[in-house]
């Protein structure tokens, strides 16, 4: 029997077949396609619900719980994500490491594809979707940046071979979590989702959490031991590791659920 394609003849099996299949399908599309979440990207829906947003939380509860797909008649078009692109990065950064040396030219495109569409703030860089969102806690427009995203694309970066440029990005994104997204509460600090609402949404605290305790940390390149978690090692940078290390046991009578 011949191996798949994409897999090596040593990990030929049901599962590679399956994988297989699942790759071939999304690099038909370029990896494109639709969001449960992206009822907002439709003109339509933009421009009837601009005023309210109870209808657009509604607008984006129907297309996402439909039984039929709306997106089509809505204008919805399928895109790029960063949320996606990051965990196909990731995807073929594995493969790669299994062998499978077909997946190394697209591990490096969508990596690129990362530092072409970072957002680049005062604090660093950042990443976002390319949708308007409004859940019930909040609205953000296409492009803010938000946890989720950044930690996606960050996990996808540290999991690529070391270089220069990518050390750079890493600790841009690393500095915009730790500058813009950290709640330096006495009581419970957090990472907070959007740096424009303080709401603490479990999933991106517990993300950024636990990408602060990987190993590249906030250093600038060329800062001495540039791998530690927190630069550094004065009163201030302390006081930073131990917000860190609360955030990542963040109290649950705190925690909300990100839900539209």
């Amino acid at each position: 029997m011949s191996s798949p394609p994409f897999v090596t003849a040593q990990h030929a099996s049901p599962q590679a077949g399956a994988l297989d299949a699942i790759r071939a399908w999304g690099e038909a599309r370029d990896w494109r396609g639709f969001d449960p979440y992206d009822a907002l990207a439709s003109p339509l829906i933009a421009r009837l619900t601009r005023s309210s947003a109870f209808a657009r939380r509604v607008a984006t509860q129907a297309n996402k719980l439909s039984p039929v797909n709306l997106r089509v008649p809505l204008l919805i078009r399928q895109r790029h994500n960063s949320a996606t692109a990051a965990l196909v990065a990731t995807g073929y950064l594995h493969l790669e490491h299994a062998g499978d040396r077909t997946a190394a030219a697209p591990a490096r495109r969508w990596l690129d594809w990362l530092k072409t569409n970072a957002v680049e703030t005062s604090s660093g860089l950042a990443w976002g979707y390319d949708f308007d969102v409004q859940t019930r806690f909040f609205f953000y427009p296409a492009g803010t940046p938000n946890t989720i995203a950044t930690c996606f694309a960050l996990r996808a970066l540290l999991a690529a071979p070391s270089d220069d440029d990518r050390e750079d990005v890493i600790a841009a994104g690393s500095r915009y979590l730790l500058e813009r997204l950290l709640v330096d509460d006495p009581e419970t600090p957090y990472f907070r989702y959007l740096e424009h609402s303080n709401a603490l949404i479990h999933n991106a605290n517990v993300m950024s959490a636990a990408h602060r305790q990987l190993p590249h940390g906030v250093h600038p390149r060329g800062a001495g031991a540039g791998r530690a978690p927190i630069a550094g090692g004065g009163t201030r940078d302390r006081k930073r590791g131990r917000l860190l290390g609360a955030a990542s046991l963040c109290s649950g009578r705190h925690t909300e659920v990100l839900a539209a």
